[in-house]
């Protein structure tokens, strides 16, 4: 979660610290909403309720989040940061751990939320 007002260098270098400390691999991805769904038409990414979004479905189906918080702290501004911090820390994804799923890979504990600051 994050807030693109911030620069896109301080994000990446957020990101890849965040991979050094969670001994992240070459395998291992970020899902982020502004790559990720299409910015010319977000009518099917952004619907009534928060529960059938394309952020939801995404944070379902992650080991954990990341908030990347710049120094105004503008992403708490921000409602779809909110929400994904409150998904994150209160409201666990619906999916079990990925240990659990058919593929037996990924996540080998419970869901996790990391801050890192810009």
């Amino acid at each position: 979660s994050h807030w693109w007002g911030e620069p896109v260098h301080d994000f990446v270098t957020c990101l890849d610290q965040h991979a050094l400390d969670r001994c992240l691999g070459d395998g291992d991805a970020y899902w982020v909403c502004a790559y990720a769904n299409n910015q010319w038409d977000v009518s099917e990414d952004i619907v009534h309720d928060p529960q059938q979004s394309s952020f939801r479905r995404a944070l379902n189906i992650a080991d954990g989040t990341i908030s990347i918080i710049d120094k105004g702290a503008k992403c708490f501004t921000r409602i779809w940061c909110c929400y994904e911090v409150w998904v994150s820390t209160v409201a666990p994804p619906e999916s079990p751990p990925r240990r659990l799923r058919r593929e037996g890979v990924g996540r080998q504990g419970p869901f996790r939320y990391d801050m890192y600051t810009a």
